[in-house]
């Protein structure tokens, strides 16, 4: 009871009204969590001029690659997109340290992939460094991995994946 009574006094309610304020601040916190990831998403979407510009060339491929530690999976994915379709012939590899887990997204142009680039092993090569595995098509490919501490260093690494 009076635990009831300490919980209702922090939500500034009566016990009795409790459930009810407990469910709207939940609600609330839903709310501003998804408006907080659109913000994040919106903020991160605002440097693929930027990071187009900074690709480099491998064999007439643009390989595009960004750490972007406050997007999630979905995101993350959602980038890679954007920034396939908006470079011409190109390879792009996004990663995320996002809660000390490494989560990794790569995606190739059709003329990339007609020139032979793999997703699937660009990935998996990608994956190992950071402690993990994944893999998938030569157009698109996901990882996981467990030491977020070797994103940057794997990432400066991508064009000589390219190569081999």
């Amino acid at each position: 009871e009076s635990l009831i009574n300490e919980a209702a006094e922090i939500m500034k309610s009566s016990p009795a009204e409790l459930p009810a304020k407990a469910a709207a601040a939940a609600e609330k916190i839903k709310g501003l969590t998804k408006e907080l990831e659109s913000i994040k998403r919106d903020m991160a979407y605002g440097n693929l001029d930027e990071l187009i510009s900074k690709s480099v060339v491998i064999n007439g491929i643009s390989v595009i690659t960004g750490r972007f530690d406050m997007l999630s999976g979905e995101a993350l994915r959602d980038m890679a997109e954007k920034l396939r379709d908006k470079a011409e012939c190109s390879l792009v590899l996004l990663a995320s340290g996002k809660d000390g887990k490494v989560q990794l997204v790569s995606m190739a142009s059709k003329n990339a992939v007609a020139a032979g680039v793999k997703c699937g092993s660009v990935i998996k090569q990608a994956a190992a460094m950071c402690g993990g595995g994944g893999g998938g098509r030569p157009d698109m490919a996901q990882a996981g991995g467990r030491n977020p501490e070797a994103i940057d260093e794997m990432l400066s690494k991508v064009p000589e994946m390219l190569r081999l």
